[in-house]
This record gives C-alpha cells, structure tokens and sequence, in this order.
C-alpha cells in the first residue's frame, strides 16, 4: 500500500480560493475527508480521516501562497 493520496481536479476559482480550500481545516473538511485537524503552516503537522481508509498524518513541508 501506498502512504501517498493524490487527487486531480480542474477547477474555475482564482488561486487565493484554491488556497483556503487546501490550507484551511473548515474549507477542507468540506470537500477532502470526514475529518482534518492541522493548521496549515510550514512545518505543522496534523491528520485527516477517513470512515473507509482510517486516520493518515500530514505535514506542511513547503508553501508558496498561493501557488503551492
């Protein structure tokens, strides 16, 4: 099994909604997995869940507002 989820979306928002909606706990547990608990700074670290796959941690390595 893979420890790496990737997913590809087209999207028609600008750059700076792009970026809440992958930074931002509240806008991410929208639309990514049932539940999420981070920050999203560099260097922070924290987890999403979900029913099916179980918890996975995350951390920040990088950022590039708003282009990564």
């Amino acid at each position: 099994m893979s420890n790496v989820v990737e997913k590809t979306l087209e999207l028609s928002v600008g750059p700076e909604r792009v970026w809440r909606a992958l930074t931002d706990p509240t806008e991410l547990a929208r639309w990514f997995p049932d539940e999420v608990d981070l920050t999203g700074a560099v260097g922070s670290a924290g987890w999403f869940e979900w029913a099916e796959h179980g918890k996975y941690a995350v951390r920040f390595e990088e950022m590039d507002r708003p282009r990564r």
